[in-house]
């Protein structure tokens, strides 16, 4: 038997609101019955992996919530329907979280988060030769405090185990594959 996709039966919005929308679903698959299965419906994201003129890759410290503590991150956020698409929202997202711009920014392909009950995607920019422009232009809800690392320190803090967001991490290591010029003197 090959693996194929579940066919969907039935899906029943549990709780919807701007920011996720939870749903309870009927599946049936090789003649079973799979429910109640939930899954989240969340927006589309972006990581923004920038790097100075001097080499150094522009990070974000903030609380999360989720995990109870003060994380250390790429600059990211929801892709709004004003956005221009993946590209701009991540130019955007760096700006109003880190206050740089600026630089030649590329679009990679698109990543799952967590495939088994996320719908959303997040998409990774990377963009090189940044600078800072100005301040940051937090949401009400934000706080956050820029810092700089060299790619050095930044594969240091991942080792540690300081850095350890999954998805930035998996954006990390495909930035470092597809541009080794550019990550590769970590």
């Amino acid at each position: 038997m090959s693996i194929g996709k579940w066919r969907q039966l039935e899906r029943r919005s549990v709780h919807r609101d701007r920011w996720i929308d939870l749903s309870a679903n009927r599946f049936e698959y090789d003649g079973r019955i799979i429910e109640p299965y939930y899954l989240f419906h969340y927006p589309d994201w972006v990581v923004t992996i920038a790097v100075t003129r001097e080499r150094e890759v522009v990070l974000v410290r903030q609380y999360r919530p989720g995990s109870d503590e003060v994380t250390i991150e790429f600059p990211t956020g929801v892709i709004d329907v004003e956005d221009d698409g993946p590209l701009a929202a991540g130019m955007r997202e760096l700006r109003e979280e880190s206050g740089f711009g600026g630089g030649e920014g590329v679009l990679l392909e698109p990543m799952t988060v967590h495939p088994s009950h996320f719908r959303n995607r997040y998409h990774v920019v990377v963009v090189e030769g940044v600078e800072r422009l100005g301040e940051q232009a937090l949401d009400e809800t934000e706080w956050l405090e820029v810092e700089r690392v060299s790619v050095a320190e930044l594969e240091r803090m991942i080792d540690r185990g300081e850095f350890s967001m999954g998805p930035q991490v998996g954006a990390y290591f495909r930035a470092r594959l597809r541009f080794p010029a550019l990550f590769g003197g970590g």
